[in-house]
């Protein structure tokens, strides 16, 4: 598989996620589908629960078309992922008892399972010796609708589900990559711009939730990849991984479950004992409490990549050992009452920001530069690209002809324009990676500097612009761990280009681009036309090669 389907996968599915996520806000009062406020629930005001429906859809879009349907393990993943959306978004509406969400989730597990041939045929500390198929199989369907809730039940604070998917898609697209899972590399990568797309909008505060349908849905892509991986892709890796993987959400449930089953309570009757309701009970603030599980998660699920072929018995303990430490110092805090301490101050760079010296330093010079700056990199990194594919040569031109219909369609300027530039971004950075033009390589030495200056910039933009229209998110301590992460992944190596410099670059110009749209309309003018020109340069590259 190229990687131009990688690129293709993610981009659309984060592109698609975008544009649905906005439409479904505005429908969402009429279809019924909003999360009202509760005693359980931490939000005040009632919000849409439709954004599960922008990552399902962004997602499977070009899956279908990259994937199709001919295997049987695809055509049952597809369909397992359509029942778990219209099941979700039922209950998104109107509220199904657990019963019938647990109908869903077998119709959608049990037809993968004895269809598609997606089950467990290894179990941890049980030798080399394949388990039976009939005990495999009834294994694989309660593990997957295990997977499912446990992802269901850890979207309770903004981000957090969303957020906690993305590391361990990380590393299993990272694993499944090294051992020639082209496919599962696919299935992720398309799942990850899904939920991008959707985490602009849950970033707390959240105009949007993902409620049931994109919850189930993440739980089941999970499973179903981890399950392929471990089982089938590549068998060396130890059956325990997944644990370390799948990290908090499958032992949150757990001790969830067995929490109820000792106060003798209804398994199935939501209550605040979930981490984070308790990491809040403690005094961490929503966002606090949102980075302490990342960095729990993260922990667990780099473990896995360096522990991948260990022992069973070693990645068991460290996991449950983790899991124990966590929630033993939880309990010992509530049965002490001891609670988070705050302190407060103003520090001299909060002070020198608050002074006009110091927003004209430190605010406006930096997003003065990335305001003129980012465009200017753009339209140079188009100039620098040396021969344009066909596929390439069409998509700029379909994305700038959408550019250009926005000029008489003013209602959807802002949808098909924010799509169009992140499109365009990642087109223009992979074109050049793969095919610079002597002129780029004989001045490459100076990328480094000029991409260097950017990302600061773009750092002082985003912590210090006055108006605060960007706000550093959870998502951004998400997208800090990939970067460092991916840095040091040379195995990525591609076609002798290295995906890593593609997406450090393309972050970095994201960030950027956010961070105008967010500002001023006449930056984001700017950027529109650096933007248009740079499309238009590849374009005219591309045809006048055919």
């Amino acid at each position: 598989m190229s990687t131009l389907s990688y690129l293709m996968a993610f981009a659309v599915a984060l592109a698609l996620s975008m544009l649905i996520i906005p439409v479904m806000i505005r429908f969402a009062p009429a279809l019924g589908m909003l999360d009202e406020p509760d005693e359980r629930k931490v939000h005040a005001h009632p919000i849409p629960r439709v954004g599960g429906i922008g990552i399902v859809v962004g997602s499977l879009i070009p899956l279908y078309f990259i994937l199709g349907v001919a295997e049987p393990q695809h055509m049952y993943f597809f369909w397992g992922a359509l029942v778990l959306l219209v099941f979700g978004a039922w209950d998104d509406s109107c509220e199904l008892g657990h019963y019938i969400k647990f109908i869903g989730q077998f119709l959608a597990v049990v037809p993968l399972v004895y269809l598609g041939d997606i089950y467990v045929t290894h179990l941890p500390l049980m030798g080399l010796e394949p388990i039976s198929d009939t005990a495999g199989r009834l294994f694989t369907v309660v593990a997957l609708i295990g997977m499912i809730n446990a992802m269901n039940h850890s979207d309770g604070l903004d981000g957090l589900a969303g957020g906690e998917s993305l590391l361990s898609l990380g590393c299993l697209i990272y694993l499944a990559y090294l051992g020639g899972g082209d496919e599962l590399v696919l299935i992720g990568l398309a799942t990850v711009g899904g939920v991008f797309g959707f985490l602009r909008f849950n970033s707390h505060p959240a105009r949007i939730f993902m409620g049931d349908s994109g919850s189930q849905f993440l739980g089941f892509v999970l499973g179903y990849v981890a399950i392929d991986l471990t089982q089938n892709v590549n068998p060396a890796l130890s059956p325990a991984i997944p644990a370390l993987i799948l990290g908090l959400p499958v032992a949150d449930i757990i001790a969830v479950l067995a929490q109820r089953a000792y106060q003798k309570m209804n398994w199935f009757k939501a209550t605040k004992n979930h981490i984070h309701h308790r990491l809040l009970e403690v005094g961490f603030d929503h966002y606090s409490s949102v980075v302490v599980i990342y960095a729990v998660h993260a922990a667990l699920v780099l473990s896995a990549l360096a522990l991948g072929y260990a022992g069973d018995g070693l990645i068991l303990s460290i996991y449950l050992g983790v899991c124990v430490v966590i929630f033993g110092l939880l309990g010992l805090a509530a049965r002490s009452d001891w609670t988070v301490g705050s302190a407060s101050g103003e520090t001299w760079v909060s002070r020198l920001v608050q002074s006009r010296t110091g927003q004209a330093v430190i605010v406006g010079w930096p997003m003065l530069i990335v305001r003129i700056g980012l465009p200017l990199v753009l339209v140079g990194t188009s100039l620098a690209v040396d021969a344009v594919p066909i596929d390439f040569t069409m998509g700029s031109s379909l994305l700038l002809l959408g550019m250009l219909a926005t000029i008489v369609m003013p209602s959807m300027r802002s949808t098909i324009n924010r799509a169009a530039i992140y499109i365009a971004v990642g087109f223009i950075v992979f074109l050049c990676e793969i095919s610079p033009s002597p002129f780029y390589l004989e001045w490459a030495f100076l990328e480094k500097t000029v991409y260097a200056i950017l990302a600061a910039m773009v750092a002082m933009g985003v912590r210090y612009e006055r108006n605060r229209f960007f706000t550093v998110t959870p998502m951004d301590f998400l997208v800090v761990v990939g970067v460092i992460v991916v840095g040091f992944m040379s195995e990525l190596e591609v076609q002798q280009y290295y995906i890593d410099v593609v997406l450090i670059k393309m972050i970095i110009l994201y960030y950027g681009c956010e961070l105008i749209i967010a500002t001023r309309k006449k930056a984001f003018d700017i950027l529109w036309f650096g933007v248009a020109i740079s499309l238009s340069v590849i374009t005219f590259k591309g045809f006048i090669a055919l």
